[in-house]
């Protein structure tokens, strides 16, 4: 039996900039998913103690909701949010609909 070789460079891992399916805006160095929070994660580099949240967000802030792109953890545990959404369109109806 014969095995077919899987040829993957590490320049084609590493030009993927999403977590399980959610955009990034950089290549995360170290992805997770928080399944009791359901919130894809990941850090920017190796030493990196910040987690950010993949995809995008409404976040409400003193001033209202606003829109966020992979915001950091902190942020999404400490306001009120909605999301993950996996594309822009998607977080601009619902910026659209909590905003009226």
């Amino acid at each position: 039996m014969t095995w077919a070789k899987l040829d993957i460079t590490e320049s084609h891992v590493s030009d993927l900039k999403e977590v399980h399916g959610f955009p990034t805006s950089t290549v995360p160095f170290n992805s997770m998913y928080d399944v009791k929070r359901k919130l894809p994660l990941f850090t920017k580099s190796l030493k990196s103690k910040s987690l950010y949240c993949a995809g995008y967000y409404v976040i409400r802030f003193d001033k209202g909701w606003v829109k966020s792109f992979c915001p950091k953890l902190i942020t999404v545990e400490r306001y009120e949010n909605r999301g993950p959404f996996k594309t822009e369109l998607e977080m601009r109806t619902e910026l659209s609909r909590v905003n009226n």
